[in-house]
This record gives C-alpha cells, sequence and structure tokens, in this order.
C-alpha cells in the first residue's frame, strides 16, 4: 500500500509536454522542484533553458468528490470519492521517469466510509528524449498503448460509465515517437503480458485502459498499436489523429479531430471501431467541448453514442470560487439500447480542488 501510494505521487501526463517556459523570464532564479503548470524558468531550446532541464521535479494533482441524484430509482443515489497524482523526475535533459496514478470510489448515498484500497497505477514509465528538443523519443514501462485521443473532462460520474475496451491494451510495453517538431507525429508501440479473461464471456478483462494481468497462468497477450497525428495549418488549432491496434484477438481502428480557439475552448470528436474474434463489431461516437474560463466559468458538453449499449450526455458548468477551488453541477441523460427501460436522468454536484 505504501509502495502504491508513493508511486501515485509521481507522474505527469503523457498526452502534453513536459515543461514550459514563461516569455520574458529568463533572467528569473531556477526551481528545481515544480508545481501545478510546472513552468521552467528559461526556453529548454536555449543554454541557459538546458541547464535548467538537469534534475527537476514536478508535481501535480486533485481531489474531489461529487453526489449524484438519480430520477425515479433514488435507491441508485450515490457519492464518489476521487483524486488524481501526477509528477516526474527529469534526472537530465535526455532521461526522466514519469508516473500517474488514480482513485475513483463510488459508494451508495449514506454508505458508512469504508477503507478501501482503489488506487491503481495509470502508467509509470521511463522516457528517453525531450519532446521539447528531441524528434525521436522512447518510452518504456507500465502503460497504455497510444491510440486514439481518449479526451473527457466531463464528471468523475460520468466517466465511470466509460467502455475502457476501446482504448485498451497489454499492461507493460513501449512506443517510439518520432516527431518533425512542427506539424506531422507519429507513435508506433508494442505491449505484452498476461491476461485476466473473463469465464463468462471468454473475452479479456478490461480495467482503467489496460487489459488485467492475472498471478495464474493465463494465455498471454500482446497488442501493438499506431497513431499518427497532423496539425493542419490552414486550420489553425486544428489537429487530425489517426490510429490502428491489433492484438491477439482483436483489432481497432479510429480517428479523431480536435480544435483549439483562440479563446482556449477545445471541440474534440471521436470514432472508434472494434472487432473482438467471434463477436459483433462495436463502435463509439464521442463529441465533446470544453470552454476555457471566462468570468470564473466554464462549460462542459459530451455526447457519446455506443453501438449496443448506450447513447448518453452531460451538461455541465464548473465554477471557481476561489483559487484551485471548483464547484460542479451537471445533468446527465443515459438512454440504454437494449432496454429503454433501463433510461436514466442523473443530476450531480461535485467540489473539486487542484495543485
Amino acid at each position: 500500500m505504501r509502495l502504491r501510494l508513493a508511486i501515485i505521487l509521481l507522474g505527469l501526463s503523457l498526452a502534453h509536454p513536459a515543461f514550459s517556459a514563461e516569455e520574458g523570464a529568463a533572467d528569473a532564479p531556477q526551481r528545481h522542484v515544480l508545481f501545478g503548470t510546472c513552468e521552467l524558468t528559461a526556453d529548454p531550446a536555449t543554454p541557459e533553458g538546458r541547464d535548467a532541464l538537469l534534475f527537476n521535479l514536478c508535481f501535480k494533482g486533485s481531489l474531489g468528490s461529487e453526489i449524484t441524484n438519480v430520477s425515479g430509482t433514488p435507491e441508485e443515489n450515490s457519492w464518489l470519492r476521487y483524486a488524481h497524482a501526477y509528477g516526474g523526475v527529469f534526472l537530465t535533459p535526455l532521461l526522466s521517469f514519469q508516473a500517474r496514478g488514480s482513485l475513483r470510489d463510488i459508494l451508495p448515498l449514506g454508505a458508512a466510509v469504508q477503507e478501501r484500497d482503489d488506487l491503481h497505477t495509470d502508467y509509470a514509465v521511463f522516457q528517453v528524449g525531450n519532446p521539447v528538443l528531441n524528434p525521436v523519443r522512447l518510452t518504456v514501462g507500465h502503460m497504455r498503448l497510444p491510440f486514439g485521443l481518449d479526451l473527457t473532462q466531463a464528471s468523475e460520474f460520468y466517466q465511470s460509465f466509460d467502455n475502457r475496451a476501446f482504448w485498451a491494451s497489454p499492461e507493460n510495453g513501449a512506443y517510439l515517437t518520432f516527431d518533425d517538431m512542427r506539424t506531422m507525429k507519429l507513435e508506433i508501440g508494442y505491449g505484452s503480458g498476461s491476461v485476466l479473461y473473463d469465464k463468462r464471456t471468454g473475452l479479456p478483462s478490461v480495467k482503467d485502459g489496460r487489459l488485467r494481468t492475472s498471478s495464474g497462468q493465463p494465455p498471454p497477450d500482446h497488442g501493438t498499436s499506431a497513431r499518427y497525428s497532423l496539425d493542419l495549418p490552414a486550420l489553425e488549432g486544428t489537429r487530425l489523429v489517426l490510429s490502428a491496434y491489433t492484438g491477439a484477438n482483436e483489432r481497432r481502428m479510429g480517428g479523431g479531430i480536435i480544435t483549439t480557439s483562440s479563446y482556449g475552448d477545445a471541440t474534440e470528436f471521436e470514432w472508434v471501431r472494434r472487432l473482438v474474434r467471434g463477436e459483433p463489431w462495436t463502435q463509439l461516437l464521442r463529441l465533446g467541448y470544453v470552454g476555457a474560463y471566462h468570468g470564473g466559468n466554464r462549460w462542459i458538453v459530451q455526447i457519446d453514442d455506443e453501438r449496443f449499449r448506450y447513447r448518453r450526455g452531460t451538461l455541465e458548468c464548473d465554477v471557481r470560487v476561489v483559487g484551485p477551488l471548483i464547484l460542479k453541477l451537471a445533468v446527465s441523460y443515459f438512454r440504454s439500447q437494449p432496454d429503454a427501460g433501463m433510461s436514466r436522468w442523473y443530476v450531480t454536484s461535485g467540489v473539486e480542488a487542484s495543485l
């Protein structure tokens, strides 16, 4: 338990550059323990900036709680507690250790709090190369192979219904990144490991975006993925993403578009089709909008359509109260495709504090 708590405090999101530099801050004193946005005091492309990359620690995270009320079925009301922690140890400009951990625990409303070990490690990897300096990079460790967008800012309760099989992979692997440092990036990865199979369906069990490993001797699994990203100069702030994945028993393909306005508003569309041997193909369509904070408020809209499972959507308003404290209010609708009687309205309210 202590080891997992230590791991959860080390991590940095792989989807973003390790550091960013404040313009005009070259004369500021160097700091080697950074928090939040982890901004360096000098541009890493300059000699002073490269010196600033020597042995840095970066930490950021958030924690919060949500209460959800369900229309027509109050026995399904629940409360949720969650935490995310990110950090990194950057030993040299070329070598770093990065990891991220999360906790999400859903309990019936009014239930007594019990100590439950629901921590999990999203990834823990070594990276050779720097996203700011090196066009070719290698990432190795415990992680999910690069595939798709998998982006959402919706409430934790809404996210708990995600079908993680659309982005899953074996837990251990490596991938190479080829980046022209302007508009194009290609990631190619391979992962392997033992997989815990569901006894009822015979399909791989999935938890938190990874294929679950087993202490027994189930058949080994492997996966290979490729993800291509292209920034479109003619459409400022637009990125096109194409992905493919192949495993021992499944194939996946996907595409996505991300558009970010000059005001910071982001619109995302993702399509994923998944084919498992011997099963009907499944498909996910996701459309999302995440507004920038204006006057202390931002709006979030997300719509998901998963073939054979559900259609759902959410509208959320986040309000900055003071400093890192955020209040959340979301209204969501879920319509079950197999059984329309299982459709529900949800109202979620919560509070979050971030570092």
